[in-house]
């Protein structure tokens, strides 16, 4: 089996955002640990991704990391049913005051 070359990868992802205060607090939410691989940052309401690796494998896995911690972000951001409203949300989870499972809450909201 011959070695893997590496051959440097890099990509910018740019998502529009509602507001400026949407793009600062996702570009926190999933600021990277190491960033020698993953950068993060709010330009006006656009949250700006860009990542770079020694291969194109590594870079996908990096991108997908990113994007599902930016999901999530995006989850606690909107709210339950908030598609598109945008602002924060409590950290609680519905279940844990109402006793109900979340997907329960969600549906109640």
């Amino acid at each position: 089996m011959s070695p893997v070359e590496e051959v440097p990868a890099r990509a910018t992802l740019r998502r529009a955002c509602a507001s400026p205060q949407e793009a600062r607090a996702l570009a926190g939410a999933i600021h990277p640990d190491n960033a020698d691989f993953l950068r993060a940052r709010a330009e006006g309401s656009v949250l700006v991704l860009e990542a770079s690796s020694r291969t194109v494998g590594e870079l996908q896995r990096t991108l997908e990391d990113a994007l599902a911690c930016l999901s999530g972000a995006e989850r606690t951001w909107a709210g339950p049913g908030a598609r598109g409203r945008g602002g924060p949300r409590s950290s609680v989870p519905p279940s844990a005051t109402t006793g109900e499972s979340d997907e329960e809450a969600d549906e109640a909201s």
